[in-house]
């Protein structure tokens, strides 16, 4: 049998030929092929029908083809154009509704990818980022793991040593205490925002020098780099080489710092957020010469950029040999090192506290990606639905396009035109909107984003082929459906115009729906873990009290001139004095050695150290478990009482406070000071970071020279006279102190600022998602009553009951939510606990969140179609019935 020319030669000869030639070309392609047979060959293979076929194109004849083929598609479309905009113009509410469904959605992921560009943009300005690392120490321990941005001094100077792959390294060093700058022998500034600093870490982290140079800026002792904006707050111009500023704190006697170079303040999308830049030599230069030398004290960040092309990986072995070989054999049993690139600091702040500046989470990226995610495919489910449920209303209309000779492909093509210009349109909108919403949405979040019509092509870009995409997902079913209807039954005007079951459309409900319960049970979980974290016991009475850093130690010599006459004030209950405050981002401690009786053998603690004068707990508000607290009348307690936490008698193993009492302890300092030590109390544990950390071990010794913070508890009543009383006494004792209020409350719930801005982002989507679904159900229970007028008619006939129509409509979207509820909850349930796991106490789920939750959302679904069940028993039968 003589075999035919296959289907795509065929379409492909008429394309480049005319319609003369085409019987010639076929004939032609038949001789060939006979020759071919004849000659032993194989007929008609794609490779040689494509050849010859290719040996026939005339350019005049494909030209003149493609030229009346994009003359009929333009036809077609414009044609499609005027369809469109007849039938938005005829169904108007039916286009506002999916115009609106689609504007959200689709300005919902808008917002979201700019909030998620915000936060994955941090430290990307850095020139070779890629090749930028911070050393990381673990400690594996039988306690558990832990890790922390912080190693020895030494270890720097032997990573320049021993590995070549390291191009540049850098430390950085920032105590606790702020720092007391002063200009003009008078004019005093307390800076927090202050570190010390190898030069290299300007090249490092790609720091723009304005004035001075950038290698040798920090090279001298008692060289000082300041940003544009301290250098404007200091003296009014940037021109400040050459100033010189007093500095002192606590534990370092004042010293003249020059100014060096002035830096542009660094960009608000980098993790390390610094104002004063002294360099590293100058604690060289003074007596932390044997500190800076330790291999014992871990208090120092470093960073590093390594030559390009090196593997972070393969120096992580390198770095341990260097630890393994300088530290004793117990530590480097349990300690290693690795490299974090730098572009993951600012999502995953490896050891809460230690931050330099901003830092924020990766699992909120994720969360924001499923929720906008499930956003955007809950509007485009309720396209599908509205548009579908629309088709019952078009079947006339496409009965009499078929019957006049439209095929189903432009039927198709008519209907997808229409999904396309309102994803276009939405799309528009959507971006309008976030123009003008994000400089609000900025402020709330604090987050600096906007949206440039101009600058931002990759997001206009991204943005246009996903309305592209919605347009075609969006619109490709129902187009489907509405162009298969067959012609009798279209012109029949209902009967059986549309698919008998509601199969897909009930899936698309329960997804829907599904969604919005997982967005819910999300939001009411974290409000409750933030509000248990807000309103929690954590020990001491955190209200109305007040923390004001003293800087110099000649300021903390003064101590008892400040207690004496601002306890005198009427709103003033309490002073005191503490190395450190509770809530700080940056909590120090120590050893604590003792002699176990029981084993006969020495072992240590490792807890938070506080100097303390002898007041501080009672102000403070800490509870006593066992013993009692610091006396003036015990001169012993001056240099030998201490105090711990009940998180320290587990460290050690003791569970009777009573036997812990008159324990001796011994602690000894880097800096080669010892202390022996009395216990001679246990306080009730309470919290000092946040709520993510477990308890940790601490210890209150009297040691007030040290304690640079002082603690001042106030009355609730007229705050802001109280602060000015305070300033004004503080300032008539010590003229030379900066005066800075911190409110201990507002420190500690610093620690949850992320978590409440995503609660706040939240509530909107949820806000999004709840009306998405709500309009969705609404219009199908709309065309769900439109289609079964006949039905309803048909049973009020029969008997049935107003209500029982009623009730028969409500229970079916019932079913669907709570088939939607059973598959959502686990789902919800999963995603929830992995931000929950992150903190140390948090809440118990309750069963009775899904139960208020699920019956929320069939109040929501009762009232979305209350409309559409008073409908039902509007129906006159008769009516119905007699059409």
């Amino acid at each position: 049998m003589k075999r035919k020319l296959p289907n795509w030669a065929i379409r492909l000869l008429t394309l480049i030929s005319s319609k003369e030639d085409f019987d010639y070309f076929l004939g032609d392609m038949e001789e060939l092929n006979k020759n071919r047979k004849s000659q032993g060959k194989r007929s008609f293979s794609s490779l040689f029908i494509l050849r010859h076929l290719l040996s026939l194109v005339r350019f005049s004849i494909l030209i003149k083809k493609i030229k009346e083929m994009r003359f009929t598609q333009s036809v077609l479309a414009s044609a499609n154009l005027k369809l469109a905009v007849r039938s938005f113009n005829k169904n108007k509410s039916y286009a506002i509704t999916a115009l609106f469904v689609l504007t959200l959605g689709i300005f919902t992921t808008a917002i979201i990818v700019k909030f998620i560009e915000y936060e994955l943009r941090f430290d990307n300005y850095h020139e070779r980022s890629e090749d930028v690392y911070r050393v990381i120490l673990h400690l594996n321990t039988e306690s558990g793991q832990s890790a922390k941005p912080l190693v020895p001094a030494p270890l720097a100077t032997n990573i320049r040593q021993d590995i070549a792959e390291v191009e540049e390294i850098a430390r950085i060093c920032k105590f606790r205490a702020a720092g007391s700058f002063k200009i003009d022998g008078e004019t005093t500034f307390n800076e927090p925002n202050y570190i010390w600093a190898d030069p290299e870490l300007l090249s490092i982290l790609s720091i723009e020098m304005l004035h001075g140079n950038p290698s040798t800026a920090l090279t001298d002792p008692k060289s000082l780099v300041i940003t544009e904006s301290i250098a404007l707050k200091y003296f009014a111009t940037t021109q400040a080489l050459g100033k010189v500023i007093r500095f002192g704190t606590n534990f370092y006697e004042d010293v003249e710092l020059t100014v060096t170079g002035v830096v542009k303040d660094l960009p608000e999308n980098s993790h390390v957020q610094i104002d004063l830049l002294v360099s590293f030599r100058t604690l060289d230069d003074y007596h932390y010469r044997d500190i800076i030398a330790s291999w014992d004290i871990d208090y120092y960040y470093t960073y590093l950029k390594l030559y390009p092309e090196q593997r972070a990986d393969l120096i992580n072995p390198k770095l341990d040999q260097i630890i393994h070989k300088n530290v004793s054999a117990e530590d480097a049993a349990v300690i290693s090192l690795s490299l974090q690139p730098i572009k993951d600091i600012y999502l995953n702040p490896i050891g809460e506290g230690w931050v330099l500046g901003p830092s924020s989470d990766k699992k909120y990226i994720y969360f924001f990606i499923s929720i906008g995610s499930l956003i955007l495919l809950m509007s485009i489910i309720n396209y599908v639905n509205l548009a579908t449920a629309k088709a019952s209303g078009r079947f006339r209309e496409i009965g009499m396009r078929k019957t006049l000779g439209a095929d189903k492909r432009q039927i198709f093509w008519q209907h997808m035109t229409e999904s396309l210009i309102l994803a276009m349109l939405a799309m528009t909108l959507a971006l309008v909107f976030s123009k003008l919403t994000l400089p609000i949405l900025s402020r709330v979040f604090e987050r600096s984003m906007s949206l440039s019509f101009q600058g931002d092509w990759m997001l206009l870009s991204a943005m246009l082929v996903l309305a592209l995409l919605i347009g075609l997902v969006s619109g490709f079913y129902p187009s489907l459906v509405m162009s298969s209807f067959k012609i009798t039954e279209a012109l029949k005007a209902g009967k059986n115009g549309s698919p008998k079951k509601l199969t897909l459309r009930n899936i698309l409900v329960m997804i829907q729906f599904g969604a919005s319960i997982i967005v819910l049970v999300a939001t009411v979980l974290v409000y409750q873990q933030l509000n248990y974290v807000r309103n929690a016991d954590i020990g001491f009475d955190q209200e109305h009290l007040l923390i004001v850093p003293l800087g110099t130690a000649d300021v903390i010599s003064k101590r008892d001139l400040f207690k004496n006459q601002l306890e005198a004030l009427n709103s003033v209950y309490g002073f005191s004095t503490a190395s450190q405050f509770v809530g700080s981002n940056q909590l120090f401690g120590e050893d604590f050695e003792f002699f176990d009786a029981e084993l006969e053998e020495s072992r240590s603690v490792d807890a938070v150290r506080f100097e303390v004068d002898h007041d501080f707990l009672d102000v403070l508000g800490a509870q006593f478990v066992s013993g009692r607290n610091f006396q003036r009348n015990f001169s012993t307690d001056l240099e030998q009482a201490i105090i711990v936490n009940e998180a320290f008698l587990k460290a050690a193993q003791i569970t009777n406070p009573e036997d812990a009492l008159g324990m001796d302890l011994e602690v000894n300092f880097n800096w080669g000071e010892t202390l022996n030590l009395k216990l001679v109390g246990i306080v009730q544990d309470f919290q000092m970071q946040s709520m993510r950390t477990e308890i940790e071990p601490a210890a209150f010794y009297v040691r007030p020279q040290d304690a640079s913070m002082a603690h001042i508890r106030i009355s609730g009543e007229n705050v802001p006279q109280t602060l000015l009383d305070i300033e004004k006494i503080m300032k008539s004792i010590a003229p030379e102190l900066g005066v800075d209020f911190l409110f201990q409350d507002q420190q500690v719930d610093a620690f949850y600022k992320a978590d409440r801005q995503f609660q706040q982002l939240l509530y909107y989507l949820v806000g999004i998602s709840v009306l998405i679904a709500g309009l969705g159900l609404f219009s199908l229970a709309l065309y769900t009553v439109e289609q079964k007028q006949k039905e309803i008619a048909l049973r009020k006939v029969l008997g049935a009951s107003s209500y029982q129509l009623a009730n028969n409509l409500l229970v079916l979207f019932l079913k669907l939510i709570f088939v939607a509820a059973l598959i959502a909850v686990p789902v919800a349930l999963f995603a929830a606990n992995q931000w929950l796991n992150d903190f140390a106490y948090r809440i118990e789920v309750s069963p009775m969140v899904f139960v208020v939750i699920i019956a929320l959302v069939c109040l929501l679904v009762t009232i979305s179609i209350g409309r559409q069940l008073f409908k039902v028993g509007q129906i006159e039968p008769a009516k119905i019935l007699r059409n």
